[in-house]
């Protein structure tokens, strides 16, 4: 006797018999329907659907085939988009982009620093808001694409996710088990959130697995979300059209409301600003500990509705923000200032010296090498150099004095955390 083969399993003779039997049955009723009523039109012959049924579940080979039928098609349209990583302390900024133009291909990245941004090579637009950056990559012909339409009715599905790999972009079968509609105040039309545990980071470009552009993939308020790919080429058509503006900010800090402050405050939502320069135009009538409640009329329901609206400022705009402090709730009317750029001569850091422990990290100039490598406020240098502890004018003179081209090495200890960052001296 032959060995039990565990892939196939055994269906009885009188299984068989069963299922040949009601198919016979079937196609002699469906054959009969269209003689007796030949001016109906024709039903869709069932007996396709009752086979496929009875077939097994796709496995691995077969998403293989697919994933391999695939990748020739969408292998013009992907290409590697190389940036400098808006995640402090991580070097390789490398994601996968989208061909639009022969020229021009699109990502999507965590918003990025307003200054250090534009000084990227092969960078050509991005909206700071949604993360959306268009950038020069190699001459090539896109292949024409169709947009696969997302419903929630049609999951869970496998999709083919783009994944970055040392010699270019490859697709790999993934599984998303279900997609809710949403809004997110960076896309202009609605977007699915997908499960937290999906597979997929933020950045990746889905296709169905016909071939069609699924989306790409980002995050709202933490949650994942699948940007829909005609969503995702609208507004990469209205960043490459639109005109250049200058950037404003109000000149203010602010963070999410906490249950604490909105007991104290009265206020159900909102942001609470943590801090006020002394310089803006804002001092006068906006201060620490005032929550933001609305702006223009629109409540700020989430912390992500604020971002975008000040990733979206321009310099000169006039915003009505309603403020509930100690005096009551109010009215102020601000203006965006320009972001000022630190003169060429400024200090990268502004520093205050922690005894035997280094120097705190009070100020980023914008720009900087500093703010390129990822220091933030609150980061104290423990060392620079072979120097330990070392005071702010240590930590400036190893800064100033470095060779143009190579980094030097700080020290920084954030929070619990213990990190190493090479900081480039700004090219004169």
């Amino acid at each position: 006797m032959p060995p039990f083969d565990s892939s196939r399993p055994r269906v009885s003779h009188e299984t068989r018999l069963l299922l040949a039997t009601v198919i016979v049955s079937v196609s002699v009723l469906w054959v009969l329907a269209r003689i007796r009523f030949p001016e109906q039109a024709a039903a869709r012959n069932p007996i396709p659907q009752v086979l496929t049924q009875l077939l097994p579940a796709p496995g691995f080979d077969d998403l293989a085939a697919t994933v391999s039928r695939a990748a020739p098609r969408l292998a013009a349209s992907l290409v590697a988009t190389r940036i400098p990583s808006p995640v402090p302390h991580r070097i390789d900024g490398v994601m996968p982009g989208l061909r639009i133009r022969r020229e021009v291909a699109a990502s999507v990245w965590a918003p990025l620093d307003s200054e250090a941004g534009w000084a990227v090579p092969g960078m050509l637009r991005r909206d700071t808001a949604s993360g959306l950056t268009l950038v020069r990559v190699t001459d090539g012909a896109p292949s024409p694409l169709e947009s696969g339409t997302v419903r929630g009715s049609s999951f869970p599905r496998y999709l083919l996710a783009s994944d970055v790999a040392s010699g270019g972009v490859s697709l790999r079968p993934v599984f998303i088990g279900s997609v809710y509609e949403t809004a997110s105040p960076a896309w202009s039309a609605p977007v699915w959130a997908i499960p937290v545990q999906s597979d997929v980071a933020p950045g990746t470009i889905l296709f169905t697995m016909e071939g069609a552009l699924a989306g790409v993939v980002s995050l709202l308020d933490g949650t994942p979300i699948l940007v829909p790919g005609e969503t995702m080429l609208a507004a990469a058509d209205r960043l490459e059209q639109e005109e250049s503006k200058i950037p404003g900010t109000l000149a203010i800090e602010v963070q999410p409301m906490s249950p604490g402050v909105a007991a104290a405050t009265g206020a159900a939502n909102g942001v609470v600003i943590t801090r006020v320069e002394p310089a803006s135009a804002a001092v006068r009538d906006l201060s620490v500990m005032d929550v933001i409640e609305a702006v223009n009329g629109e409540p700020l329901v989430t912390f992500d509705q604020w971002r975008v609206r000040m990733a979206r400022l321009t310099s000169g705009e006039r915003l009505v923000l309603r403020v509930a402090g100690h005096g009551g709730r109010r009215d102020v009317t601000v203006a965006a200032t320009s972001i000022r750029r630190s003169p060429p001569d400024a200090p990268a850091l502004t520093m205050r010296s922690i005894r035997r422990t280094g120097a705190e990290v009070l100020l980023v100039a914008p720009g900087s090498g500093s703010a390129r490598a990822g220091i933030q406020p609150g980061d104290i240098v423990t060392a620079v150099g072979a120097v330990q502890a070392p005071t702010p004018a240590q930590v400036l003179r190893a800064l100033s004095e470095a060779p143009v081209d190579r980094p030097v090495l700080l020290a920084i200890t954030r929070g619990t955390s213990h990190l190493v960052l090479g900081v480039e001296k700004r090219q004169p």
